[in-house]
């Protein structure tokens, strides 16, 4: 008999490792963890053995993953990473299906989340706070690679549906259908008007800064990470621009110089790791912009103009605004909190022995794709940092690993 845990990652850039520090810990408290694309977990939960499912989102497809899962006996424990650096009650009620506070347990990421709904529940924080804060040494040598080639200003894009890969239309029907606003609320409608209007703003300022800032570069390289459903051919026009796909954003931002983003959570996760970065932030006052924390952040510029003399002054080793009261709350040692949350309601079920295999679509291989070396060497650093136990482990579907402690039971 083992307690297993179903970790289920859509984004391999965003959701591995944060993914990976909870499965640390639960392995170290004698759990067997799954790990990886969420697919075919959800899609196999009538015939694989009972468990717990960590669902880190809550808008309508999650809440109906939940309900599946459950149908089956399973337990759910739902949480919602993805509003990290979101600030306005009626969007985080927006991205929230009333149906995820039907999961055994729903963890709030602080006392500001919880407030905006009323619901109970445990506070645990954000577990990607965690690999932001407490660690960045895990990260240290990735950082050091990411600049060996010279040092870099880092432009992060948010703009997944003005350039999006599908088409602007396709992906307002793909997060509708995700969110199902109702437009007869008039902060519900105000948020949904101004998003394509204040993104299309966010876009051009950032094409018109790139214009005036790559012919002044000199030695400095520059590299551009898009949204994963953004059209990257935009960017791989940009002259002598390095493109990343698929990365983890952490080790970038450590490394650059400089970090620009228009109202990205990639500038809250800057903050969060005491490197600098300059918001280019056309649009402050509308909707979508104020629902972000980063709109409150000290070092904006509201044209293109302003960012590329910003950004010269900045690169010259003028001191920048570094003042912290604007940042969030979230508590420590997140993921520990979560995997207590989990292990407290784990379920005896039989070992994890076989798989079922399924076929998946390519936008969800794109997503997620790893190999079992790959997963189980970033699993054993982490474990090895907290003094863990030696892992056993293999592959049960493509991008779908098992992982359980060693019978020996030694420390790594």
């Amino acid at each position: 008999m083992a307690r297993t845990v179903y970790l289920m990652c859509e984004l391999k850039s965003r959701d591995l490792d944060s993914r990976l520090l909870v499965a640390a810990h639960l392995l170290n408290a004698g759990l067997d963890v799954v790990i990886g694309q969420q697919w075919t977990m959800v899609q196999n939960a009538a015939t694989i053995p009972k468990g717990i499912f960590l669902f880190k989102t809550a808008n309508r497809i999650q809440a109906e993953g939940m309900g599946y899962v459950r149908k089956h006996g399973h337990v759910t424990v739902a949480m919602d990473e993805e509003v990290l650096g979101m600030m306005d009650p009626t969007v985080v009620g927006l991205m929230t299906d009333p149906r995820a506070f039907n999961a055994d347990a729903f963890l709030f990421q602080n006392a500001q989340h919880r407030s905006m709904f009323e619901r109970e529940g445990p506070i645990v924080g954000n577990v990607r706070v965690d690999l932001l804060r407490s660690w960045r040494e895990f990260y240290a040598a990735e950082a050091a690679e990411c600049a060996s080639r010279g040092p870099y200003l880092l432009i992060n894009t948010n703009y997944a549906l003005c350039n999006s890969v599908w088409g602007a239309q396709r992906m307002y029907e793909i997060t509708t259908g995700a969110w199902r606003p109702d437009m007869s609320v008039p902060a519900i409608r105000a948020y949904m008007e101004s998003w394509p209007v204040t993104e299309q703003r966010n876009f051009e300022a950032m094409v018109g800064y790139l214009r005036l800032l790559v012919p002044r570069l000199g030695g400095l390289r520059l590299v551009i990470r898009p949204h994963p459903a953004e059209n990257h051919e935009v960017w791989r026009s940009v002259a002598g621009a390095e493109i990343l796909t698929g990365t983890n954003p952490i080790p970038w931002i450590m490394g650059a110089t400089l970090t620009v983003h228009t109202n990205s959570t990639t500038g809250l996760e800057a903050a969060l790791l005491e490197c600098p970065s300059l918001n280019l932030n056309p649009d402050p006052d509308s909707a979508l912009s104020r629902s972000f924390a980063t709109n409150n952040a000290p070092f904006q510029a509201s044209t293109p103009e302003e960012a590329f003399h910003a950004t010269h002054r900045a690169l010259a080793g003028e001191s920048l605004p570094n003042a912290t009261a604007w940042l969030p709350h979230f508590p420590d040692n997140a993921a520990a909190l979560v995997a207590a949350e989990i292990a407290a309601r784990a379920i005896d079920g039989p070992r994890v022995a076989g798989w079922p295999r399924a076929r998946r679509q390519p936008v969800e291989t794109e997503k997620f794709s790893a190999t079992f070396d790959e997963v189980s060497a970033r699993l054993g650093r982490l474990s090895a940092l907290m003094g863990g136990p030696q892992l056993i482990g293999g592959t049960l579907d493509d991008s779908l690993f098992w992982f359980g402690r060693s019978p020996s039971g030694e420390s790594t």
